[in-house]
């Protein structure tokens, strides 16, 4: 439901929480493949790290 975020990068998003616990900020998100920073500033107004 998010812009930029298919299956396969939602996939890719839980695969890199169950690796590394809970994501902290934008800096994990730049972490997964397939999400670069035009992708990361769309995201950001829709996504918390709490």
């Amino acid at each position: 439901m998010l812009p930029g975020i298919g299956p396969r990068r939602a996939a890719m998003l839980i695969a890199e929480r169950e690796r590394k616990g809970r994501l902290q900020g934008p800096e994990d998100l730049l972490a997964v493949p397939g999400i670069g920073p035009v992708t990361l500033r769309r995201l950001l107004p829709l996504v918390s790290f709490e």
